[in-house]
Parts: C-alpha cells; sequence; structure tokens
C-alpha cells in the first residue's frame, strides 16, 4: 500500500491511526509501524515516550486524542435527560469519575512535555451528529467537542487555548448563578489558565490565591454569594489576564451576534447568527430556555437553527428552537440579489432583538 501510495505521489510521506489502549498497545513498536514514515497514534500519549525509545529515527504525532465528554452550561449530571457536566464527570461506584477516563490533560500533557512529539489531532473540535456516547437514548449528538453543535465554546476548549496559545488567558467555570438555596454552601469552581499564579476574588473580596500546575488545572471551593466572581492571572507581581463571572437574574433580553456581516449573494453564502438571552443588566443568563423564533425580510432565507444540546430532538430545519442555557442560533443563507438581510428574534416576555446582513455580488476573477 506504501508502495503505491508512493508511486502515485512521492512527495508525501505516510501514516495511519494506530489504537494505542489495551489489547493492541501488546503490538506497539511492530509491524506496519517500523515501516509506515510517520507514527500516528490513537489515544495513547502516555504510551509514546516508550515508542520513541523503540523507532527513536520516526517523528511521532497523537493522529486521534482525547477531549472529554461534556455538555455546555450544565452543572450536574443528569443521564436520564442525557446531560454531562461541564468537567466531563458521571457516577460509578458512588463518585464522580472522568468518563472513560477521558481528560484533556490527558493527551495534552504528555505531548507538551516531550518535544520529540509533533502535536495531535484532538477528538473533536466540534460535536457532531451521531455517535451519541456515553448516554445513548435521548442523545442525537456526539459531545467529545470542543464547541458544541452550535459552535459555542465549552469550557474545555480554555483550556486548549491556554496551553497551546502564548497570550495570558485565565477562564473559570460553571458560571456563578445558582439557586437561592445554595447560598453560604460551598461551590467546586475550576480554572483553566497558562498564567503562573491564579487568585479568585468575590465580591471585592480576595477568596484565594494559587500556583498554576503547567500544563493542567486549578480548583477551589467556594462558598457561594451572588455576585460577581474574578480570577486573576498573574505572571509573578503583574497582572497580566482577568476573567468576571457575574450572577444572573431573570431573562430581560436578546442579542444577536454576526461574525459574518458580509455575505456574497450567490445563495449558498451562509451566516451564523448566535442569539444570547441577557438579564436587565446584560448578563448571559446560564439556564435560560426560551422559545425563540425568527423571521426574514429581503434577499436572504432561514438556512436552519440549532442550540447546542446533546439531547435536542427539535428539527435544525425551522423557524424556531428553544434556547439551550442561554444560547441558540440561526443560520442565515443569502439569495441571488444583494441587499440587506433583516433578521428578528422573538421569544415571550422580551422585546424583538433584530440585525441586518449586507449581500453584494461576487467579485469578478477575471477567470
Amino acid at each position: 500500500m506504501m508502495d503505491l501510495v508512493h508511486r502515485l505521489d512521492p512527495t508525501r510521506p505516510v501514516t495511519c491511526a494506530y489504537v494505542t489502549f489495551p489489547p493492541t498497545h501488546a503490538y506497539f513498536g511492530h509491524g506496519f509501524m517500523k515501516i509506515e514514515n510517520i507514527l500516528g497514534c490513537n489515544y495513547g500519549s502516555r504510551l509514546l515516550p516508550a515508542l520513541h525509545r523503540q523507532i527513536p529515527n520516526k517523528m511521532i504525532f497523537g493522529s486521534e486524542n482525547e477531549n472529554c465528554f461534556s455538555d455546555r452550561g450544565v452543572v450536574k449530571t443528569n443521564v436520564k435527560a442525557g446531560l454531562i457536566n461541564e468537567f466531563g464527570q458521571w457516577p460509578e461506584h458512588g463518585k464522580m469519575v472522568y468518563i472513560a477516563g477521558h481528560a484533556p490533560w490527558r493527551s495534552a500533557f504528555p505531548i507538551l512535555t516531550h518535544p520529540f512529539i509533533a502535536g495531535e489531532f484532538v477528538w473533536t473540535g466540534f460535536n457532531y451528529r451521531g455517535e451519541p456516547n456515553p448516554i445513548h437514548w435521548p442523545d442525537v449528538t456526539s459531545r467529545t467537542g470542543m464547541m458544541d453543535l452550535a459552535g459555542f465554546r465549552k469550557p474545555c476548549a480554555y483550556y486548549w487555548r491556554a496551553w497551546w496559545k502564548k497570550t495570558p488567558s485565565v477562564y473559570i467555570f460553571p458560571t456563578w448563578t445558582f439557586p437561592v438555596k445554595q447560598r453560604g454552601k460551598p461551590v467546586l469552581i475550576r480554572c483553566y489558565s497558562n498564567c503562573n499564579r491564579v487568585e479568585l476574588v468575590l465580591n471585592g473580596h480576595r477568596v484565594g490565591s494559587k500556583i498554576m500546575p503547567r500544563y493542567r488545572y486549578l480548583d477551589f471551593m467556594v462558598p457561594y454569594q451572588p455576585g460577581t466572581l474574578v480570577a486573576r492571572g498573574y505572571d509573578g507581581s503583574r497582572l497580566v489576564a482577568s476573567y468576571a463571572s457575574h450572577t444572573a437574574g431573570p431573562a430581560a433580553s436578546m442579542t444577536l451576534t454576526d461574525e459574518v456581516p458580509t455575505l456574497t449573494a450567490d445563495g449558498e453564502s451562509i451566516a451564523p447568527i448566535a442569539v444570547r438571552i441577557l438579564d436587565s443588566h446584560g448578563v448571559l443568563v446560564p439556564h435560560a430556555a426560551n422559545l425563540v423564533k425568527f423571521s426574514v425580510v429581503g434577499p436572504g432565507m432561514i438556512a436552519g437553527v440549532c442550540n447546542g444540546s446533546s439531547a435536542c430532538h427539535e428539527s435544525n430545519v425551522g423557524q424556531s428552537i428553544h434556547a439551550f442555557n442561554g444560547l441558540c442560533l440561526v443560520l442565515v443563507r443569502a439569495g441571488d440579489r444583494p441587499g440587506v438581510i433583516r433578521i428578528v428574534a422573538r421569544a415571550a416576555g422580551m422585546p424583538a432583538a433584530h440585525i441586518a446582513l449586507r449581500t453584494q455580488l461576487r467579485r469578478s476573477t477575471g477567470w
């Protein structure tokens, strides 16, 4: 097979995706691994140093590696409802465990600490239709993405951002909005950061400060009081990053956000419009599930809707959808003539939200 590939295209090396968890790891470093040009390994980052000792002259990369099983905005795992918390844990033998041992640092730590490993592909960037696991029904999508099906980031995306980018960053979750009965009780707050030290401040009072372990995370137990929880990231004594989580009140308004303000009027180009449900102070309402209805005026149409929930059974081809934990998405397709597309979102008890997209004819390329 390699000879055929090289005859067809002699410019490219050949690799494969070798599954490195038991029982296949017994053949690690043997067979075709000694022949292929580049060593591609799935789900076995911790075994790669041993592979390098066996075959030291070949490049190694993670061809499919762990992220985690999680659902955006979910604080408590509910198997019956088909939802797993943002930590990627569920109950097993009376305690909360990482599902199948999957956690981002499980794959990232060995790769980031060994220069002979080139990098990795993480399963996956986005959730996707099908392969619902570890919960099957009522789920209809996977949940291994850094982002959900609608493209909204989950907390694990901030782990990867922290350790694959050099820009100082800090992020905490879950969001600082809990029931009144939680007041005074400790809440587990997790922090992803690439700063040297992280400090938590609640309503202006210092909660605690910890040194950030490299390529890992920090946990704080914080007694819940409504208000503002701030994470401050330090490089030595210098503040280099911060992130604030505010307690939200009842839903009061919506905002529409577009990342593609100008579309080509070709009947195919699509803009994803994010919908955020906010309280009266502009804070995202993290558990809002309002039904949002959409309409379009102008040279365009609604191509689809989504809310990112792994257990959502609403059609993605329609004019409305319920928000999932404060967010949903509408996809708008441009028509075949230029102009302005106006999108309106409506939900009971809130004023309508509007956004406009401009479409233009495709510029000639001279071909």
